[in-house]
């Protein structure tokens, strides 16, 4: 039985995520797991592998293209997933690089 990332030692998942709708994503918050996924039509882009090849670029980080799970790879390709798996500093310094980057397509 998979454990609730709220209960796992030193995870909590909600602090870690206050960043997640800044910088003009749609996050849709997890109950129990380390990945977030964010729609990323509202920043202009329509291609999840396009915008997670240019991150590392333009913000310092990286995203999962969500459309590589998809046996319609249309139904994800407006969706990227982040992990949350990090120590909290890690992952605010990564919430931080993306809401000061340009990430308009």
């Amino acid at each position: 039985m998979a454990a609730r990332a709220g209960a796992l030692p030193g995870v909590t998942p909600r602090p870690a995520l206050r960043g997640a709708g800044r910088g003009g994503t749609v996050p849709r918050i997890p109950e129990g797991t380390y990945f977030v996924t964010t729609d990323i039509s509202a920043l202009g882009w329509t291609d999840g592998l396009a915008f997670c090849e240019a991150l590392p670029e333009r913000a310092g980080v990286v995203a999962i293209p969500t459309q590589a799970f998809y046996d319609d790879v249309d139904a994800g390709r407006h969706l990227v997933r982040w992990a949350f798996c990090k120590q909290p500093d890690v992952v605010a310094e990564g919430v931080r690089r993306l809401v000061a980057a340009e990430l308009r397509a």
